[in-house]
């Protein structure tokens, strides 16, 4: 949970005055979001919902993206195919080098 929590607040402050910014993660970010999560957090694991088309992370015994907390309930463990399948497009609409670069400083 602290490298969600620390990512998020990190966001927070590269996006500030963006009124929507959040809606770069649950509009094809989602995955790049989730994946930083999971690459930094042992024990965690990407979640997907097909239907809804939006990627998560498993912490612990919740399912968590930008916002905090969801609802488990359309969920699932991606598998590699889904896993590929997001790499190829779930694509950001923000410039992800930029914000690799920020968060590394």
């Amino acid at each position: 949970m602290q490298y969600y929590e620390m990512l998020v607040a990190a966001l927070e402050q590269y996006f500030a005055g963006q009124k929507d910014w959040k809606s770069y993660f649950t509009a094809g970010g989602c995955y790049w979001f989730a994946s930083r999560v999971c690459e930094n957090t042992p024990g965690s694991y990407l979640m997907v919902d097909r239907g809804g088309e939006h990627c998560a992370v498993s912490i612990g015994t919740g399912v968590y993206d930008i916002g905090g907390k969801v609802c488990r309930k359309h969920f699932h463990p991606a598998t590699d195919h889904e896993v590929a399948f997001m790499q190829k497009h779930y694509v950001p609409q923000f410039d992800t080098m930029q914000v690799e670069a920020y968060l590394q400083s």
